[in-house]
C-alpha cells in the first residue's frame, strides 16, 4: 500500500537524485457529500476494493506530498487522468526538478537546468541545458530510467497492499472523515479512506520512512495536453539512441 517499490523506481529512474525539495501543502478530497454506505464497516480488503473502485470511476485525481525513501525526499505533484499524467516530480537536495507528461500514449519530460546538470554530467549536462532550454523530450518506453519517473501513475501498484490489510482508527484527515487501512500489520503505514461521500483514498502516510501523499480533484477536468510540436524534442534522436 504504501509506494516503496515505486519510490525506489523513482530513485532509480533519476540516478538518486532530482528535486528541490519544496513542501508541498496537503489536499483536501472532494467526496460528494451522500455518504458512503456503511463504508466503514466493511472487512478491511473490501474497503480497499471499494476505494479502488471509486478512483477508477472518477478517472481523474491529484496527487501532492512527499516520501522518503534511503534518505532520499521524493516530492511530487501530479494530476492524472486515467493513463495521462501531468506534473512535477522532484528527489532529493538541489538536485533539480522534472516536469513529466504523458499523453496521447507518448511520454514527455522537461527537466530543469540543474537536473540536466546533475544527471549527465559536466560538459555534456551544459550541452543538454543549451540544446533543450524549454522544450520537452519525448522519451520512448525503452528508456526504462526515464519511464521510471511516471511510474507513479500506476494506481494499481500505488494502492497494491503488501501483505494482510486490517483496520485502524477514524478520524477527520484533511477535512474529511476518514477510515484508516494498515498493511501488514503495521500501525505506522496507513491508508486513509473516506467514509463519507465516494469512499475516495484521502491520504497515504508512512510514519516508518516518513512522509505522505495527499489524494484531491477527483473527476475534475485536469488539463493534461499534448504540447506543440515546435516545443518538443525527439530525446533519441538527439542522443543518437
Amino acid at each position: 500500500m504504501i509506494p516503496v517499490a515505486v519510490a525506489a523506481a523513482l530513485l532509480a529512474g533519476c540516478g538518486a537524485k532530482d528535486d528541490g525539495g519544496a513542501t508541498p501543502a496537503a489536499a483536501a478530497t472532494s467526496a460528494s457529500p451522500t455518504a458512503a454506505a456503511g463504508i466503514a464497516d466493511k472487512p478491511a480488503d473490501e474497503i480497499l476494493a471499494d476505494s479502488r473502485a471509486a478512483i477508477k470511476e472518477a478517472k481523474s485525481y491529484r496527487l501532492k506530498g512527499s516520501l522518503v525513501e534511503e534518505g532520499e525526499t521524493i516530492t511530487m505533484d501530479l494530476k492524472l487522468n486515467g493513463n495521462e499524467v501531468m506534473g512535477k516530480v522532484s528527489v532529493g537536495k538541489d538536485q533539480g526538478t522534472v516536469e513529466i507528461l504523458a499523453v496521447d500514449g507518448l511520454q514527455f519530460i522537461r527537466p530543469d537546468a540543474k537536473f540536466w546538470t546533475v544527471n549527465a554530467g559536466g560538459e555534456a549536462g551544459k550541452t543538454l541545458v543549451q540544446m533543450m532550454g524549454k522544450k520537452w523530450a519525448k522519451i520512448s518506453a525503452k528508456d526504462q530510467d526515464l519511464s521510471d519517473l511516471f511510474a507513479l501513475a500506476n494506481l494499481d501498484e500505488l494502492l497494491d497492499a503488501g501483505g494482510t490489510v486490517t483496520k485502524g482508527e477514524t478520524k477527520q484527515v484533511n477535512g474529511v472523515e476518514a477510515i484508516a487501512l494498515l498493511d501488514g500489520g503495521s500501525t505506522k503505514d496507513k491508508l486513509w479512506i473516506a467514509t463519507t461521500g465516494e469512499p475516495y483514498p484521502v491520504l497515504l502516510e508512512s510514519e516508518t520512512e516518513g512522509g505522505s501523499l495527499a489524494f484531491s480533484d477527483f473527476g475534475k477536468d485536469q488539463g493534461i495536453k499534448a504540447p506543440a510540436a515546435k516545443d518538443v524534442v525527439d530525446f533519441d534522436k538527439l542522443t543518437g539512441n
